[in-house]
Order: C-alpha cells, then structure tokens, then sequence
C-alpha cells in the first residue's frame, strides 16, 4: 500500500511537472509582466523532490543533491525552480551523464546541476541558450531556453561551463543570497 501510495504522489506529480512545461511553452513568447509573483523557495527541498522523480526510473541513484541542512530560500517561483532543475536533469541524461549532482551553497545564491556526461564542444557552447538549438537529435532545442527565460524572469542569471569528455555544470545565480 505505501509503494502504490508513493507512486500514486510522483505520478500525480509528474502530471503538474507536465502540466508546467505546457504552460513554460506558452509563457515562452509572453511578456515578462504576466509572470505569478515571486515567493520565498527553499531549493533543497525542490531539489529533492525533482529527484525523488528520478528513483523511479533506470537512473535511481545517479542524482545526488548537496546544500545546506536547513535548505536555503530564494525569490522565485517554485514549479519554474522544478522545471528549470528537470530541463537541467534532462540534458544530462541526454548527455549520457552517469553521474549528477545537484549543489546548493551555503549563501542560497548558486544552484549547480554538475553532471560526467559527454560534455559539449567549444565552438557550440555559446548557443545552448538558443531556442530550437540543439545537441541530440531527440531534443526539440527548448529546454535550456525556457530555463533561462525563466531564471531571468527571477532576476537571476544561468551560465555554463563545459568540457568535452569531462560532463558540463549549469550554474543559476540568484541575486542576493539569502532571503
């Protein structure tokens, strides 16, 4: 009964991760002002919850989650903070990553998805923000655009650092630190 009820809650929960994406796609080309307010969100917690997503699947195990023991808040948005972590998870599954760790530090100002994966070339790197812009023939070249449209929207920043045959590590900074 606990297992059903576990997998019943993460089903349940991955209907509104989806849910969100749809509406990610469609605040894609909206104006900024139509954006929920922000709230305070404690990233450790969301963190774990998207990974809680990830063992179910084949690659129970392979994401780990770092960061302060109370957690650290930040002005955001909650489900955008879950989506922006699944498209980064995501990447690095692609990517064929074996290894992920999720890092939040102790200000609550930097929130890293650092992975072991096949990592991304230089002369490409510049447009992995770039909508339609891919690196796998299966991606659709949105994720990562909607990410840092959604980290901007924050007033945050998203940036990345990539070597090929050493796995990539996104970075998202918000302003401020604690909150």
């Amino acid at each position: 009964d606990r297992a059903l009820g576990d997998t019943a809650k993460r089903i349940l929960s991955e209907i509104d991760r989806l849910d969100a994406i749809a509406r990610g796609f469609a605040r894609f080309g909206a104006p900024g002002a139509e954006a929920v307010a922000l709230e305070p969100v404690n990233l450790l917690a969301v963190a774990r919850d998207v990974v809680s997503l990830y063992e179910l699947g084949e690659q129970a195990g392979a994401v780990t989650v770092e960061g302060p023991a109370g957690g650290e808040t930040v002005r955001a948005r909650k489900d955008e903070i879950r989506e922006v972590l699944l498209n980064m998870l995501e990447n690095s599954r692609d990517a064929g990553a074996t290894r992920i760790q999720i890092l939040i530090d102790e200000g609550g100002r930097r929130l890293s998805v650092r992975d072991n994966g096949r990592g991304i070339p230089e002369e490409v790197l510049p447009r992995v923000f770039e909508p339609t812009f891919s690196t796998t023939s299966s991606g659709s070249g949105l994720g990562l655009a909607i990410a840092k449209r959604l980290v901007e929207g924050w007033g945050a920043t998203i940036g990345i650092e990539s070597r090929p045959g050493s796995g990539t590590t996104l970075v998202v900074t918000f302003p401020g630190g604690r909150k």
